[in-house]
């Protein structure tokens, strides 16, 4: 009897063995293709997150101002890995959904400061701040 291991085989007792660690379901069931041998399949971990940050909004019509929303939501558009921006005036706060593999919370914070605002407990970079619109800073 071959008792060699191939990469084929090993990568199935690997799956197999993680799958009975981890109380995957489907790892017994017999692949009809395969002559009987174990199969799974695993679904991948979502690596999609949301996230909701607390800014400062002082701009009355922030969603039109050209300085207010287009402008967080095209500087936001060129960080890698978030896909959608939604900006709240009445509760002042951003909620970003990101890819946690490519960006982090801290990520996201840091480009909102350097966009000019408050990002939970991250100040405003000065100089982005200074070149806000008049209407969009602090009276």
């Amino acid at each position: 009897m071959n008792h060699e291991i191939t990469k084929s085989n090993e990568c199935r007792i690997f799956i197999i063995l993680a799958c009975r660690q981890f109380n995957c379901s489907g790892h017994n069931k017999k692949n009809k293709r395969n002559k009987g041998t174990v199969t799974t399949a695993v679904e991948p971990v979502s690596s999609i997150q949301t996230i909701v940050i607390k800014t400062n909004i002082y701009c009355s019509h922030f969603q039109q101002c050209g300085g207010g929303a287009p402008r967080v939501q095209t500087g936001l558009s060129q960080v890698a890995g978030i896909s959608a921006v939604v900006i709240d005036e009445v509760a002042k706060t951003i909620t970003v959904t990101y890819d946690s593999s490519l960006t982090s919370p801290e990520a996201i914070r840091t480009a909102i400061s350097q966009l000019g605002l408050d990002a939970d407990d991250i100040k405003a970079d000065p100089e982005a701040y200074a070149k806000l619109d008049g209407c969009c800073k602090k009276r």
